[in-house]
């Protein structure tokens, strides 16, 4: 076996010692071996591992999430509470509107009756006038609430109050109501009722002074232009004896709740009549 300068054959593997001995450039294959082993290695690369948070890293890390979720939460409540009272202050506000005072309805009216005589509202002084708006030529809204205002009639005449109370049908449709037109009309229903028509602008100024919608429609197709229909707001108004609002009633208001009402407004008022002057 051949010695070599520099090595120490008793550190040597023997497999490595043969081959150094029978190859001509035994460098050359330790340098190819070498590489050979790098190239082809299947160790992974060491991994450096991360120094852990110190204990007063943790803490403070904790101490910003709770203090950004504590701030979310306080502005959120902040923003509820604020809305919340501002709801309530538009609430407070739209009923000090609707509470205070009395409401403009109601206005001085010149018309004719259905006998043809002229009246005005201080011919109705000293009662409560208990009005519907509405046209001889309406189909069945103004037929079916005129039947109401009778059997309330017959109601509030068991209870022995209807003697306060005139009943008054105002017509919104002055071209086709004329007076021989309300009084057929009207006599189908209540005898106490009276029936109201007159000029359209006489009509128009008592349609806007007790705030009734009204929209005449444009003649039914094929027929003649009296074929049209009126649409309009449907209430009952009930009038003081000074001839001021005191109480209205919609459609779907029952008939013993609007006799009820009208029966409270009159005890509540049954002290001696005292009439305003006449505006």
């Amino acid at each position: 076996m051949m010695a070599f300068k520099g090595y120490n054959s008793r550190f040597l593997n023997p497999r490595v010692l043969n081959a150094l001995v029978t190859t001509r450039n035994p460098l050359s294959l330790i340098s190819r071996t070498s590489v050979q082993r790098r190239c082809f290695s299947s160790t992974p690369p060491p991994e450096f591992p991360q120094e852990p948070k110190s204990t007063k890293q943790q803490i403070i890390s904790g101490m910003v999430s709770w203090k950004s979720v504590l701030l979310m939460v306080t502005v959120s409540a902040i923003s509820l509470w604020w809305v919340d009272n501002k709801k309530k202050e538009q609430k407070k506000k739209i009923y000090q509107a609707t509470s205070i005072g009395t409401p403009s309805i109601g206005v001085p009216f010149t018309l004719v009756d259905h006998n043809g005589i002229p009246r005005t509202n201080a011919d109705f002084r000293g009662k409560y006038m208990f009005i519907y708006f509405g046209f001889t030529y309406c189909p069945d809204i103004c037929p079916a609430e005129l039947e109401k205002m009778a059997r309330i009639m017959d109601k509030l005449q068991k209870l022995g109050v209807d003697k306060f109370i005139q009943p008054l049908f105002i017509s919104i449709d002055p071209w086709r109501d004329t007076v021989g037109q309300t009084r057929e009309y009207i006599k189908e229903f209540h005898p106490s009722i009276i029936g109201l028509t007159g000029t359209p602008g006489s009509i128009t100024k008592v349609c806007k002074g007790y705030r009734v919608y009204v929209s005449k429609n444009d003649p039914l197709e094929g027929n003649d232009d009296n074929s049209y229909l009126v649409d309009h707001s449907i209430f009952f108004y009930f009038m003081d004896r000074n001839g001021k609002i005191s109480n209205f009633f919609a459609k779907s208001e029952s008939e013993d709740s609007v006799v009820q009402k009208i029966v409270d407004i009159i005890e509540k008022e049954s002290k001696p009549v005292v009439l305003e002057e006449q505006t």
